[in-house]
């Protein structure tokens, strides 16, 4: 009964039936779950054989209540400090600690080559990183362009009004040489009156001479204020424009 307790503890270990080939690197025995006395197991060992099915490891149940339990043929196992020899009444299974290092490097490279799934998963997340980062520097580049724009017709803006304050500048000249012919008619009309004064002189009599020098020194007098009083006027209007760009500006 504590023997029966015992094996209920323990998987049962299913091998598959044996050839002459070797046992594939993938599987391997747990040396621990056989009884390893140099000679021949119980009748009713845990060990049997299950055709076209792996290595396995299944909960033990009792061979009195487990209809698939049945007697299995005697398996004799010899232990040494590098390898494990199963023997069977048809041929040894060989498992070697170089075939198992080998074995878990094969699967250490099956394992790796599995993650490449991973890195292309971490490539599409740059490459998303990628795009938010393209989309943001266009927004800048869109926001940059309007600003480019305002700033083109502000341009535009300013020198339209410098057209005008040039056209402007172009008329008060055009004004100013006005002012200065008429001022010269007004001047060449005022000798030509002296000369004929002069001349009338010579033919009147001294008396009419007298007032005719009154008469031509009053007209002089006035012409000589109305010019003052029309420069005057000119370089006022002048000053006054020129103040008015230089506003603009």
């Amino acid at each position: 009964m504590q023997q029966s307790k015992n094996l209920i503890k323990k998987p049962l270990v299913v091998i598959k039936p044996l050839t002459k080939n070797s046992l594939p690197l993938f599987e391997t025995l747990p040396l621990t779950r056989l009884h390893q006395t140099g000679t021949s197991t119980t009748p009713n060992s845990p060990v049997r054989s299950a055709l076209h099915s792996p290595i396995r490891s299944l909960p033990h149940t009792p061979a009195r209540s487990s209809p698939l339990a049945r007697p299995s043929t005697p398996v004799h196992s010899t232990t040494s400090s590098k390898k494990s020899t199963f023997s069977h009444p048809t041929s040894p299974i060989i498992i070697s600690s170089s075939k198992l290092t080998s074995a878990l490097s094969n699967l250490k490279q099956k394992y790796l080559s599995f993650r490449l799934p991973e890195s292309m998963y971490t490539e599409k997340q740059q490459n998303i990183q990628r795009q938010k980062s393209f989309e943001e520097l266009e927004a800048e580049n869109e926001s940059l362009h309007e600003e480019i724009a305002q700033l083109r017709r502000r341009i535009s803006n300013l020198e339209a009004e410098n057209k005008q304050v040039k056209e402007e500048i172009k008329a008060l000249v055009i004004i100013n040489e006005g002012l200065g012919k008429e001022l010269d008619l007004q001047f060449k009309t005022a000798g030509l009156m002296i000369s004929e004064s002069k001349k009338s002189e010579n033919k009147d009599e001294l008396s009419d001479d007298n007032d005719s020098k009154s008469s031509l020194e009053i007209q002089l007098s006035q012409l000589s204020t109305e010019r003052s009083f029309d420069l005057k006027a000119a370089r006022n209007e002048m000053k006054i424009l020129l103040k008015m760009i230089l506003r603009k500006f």
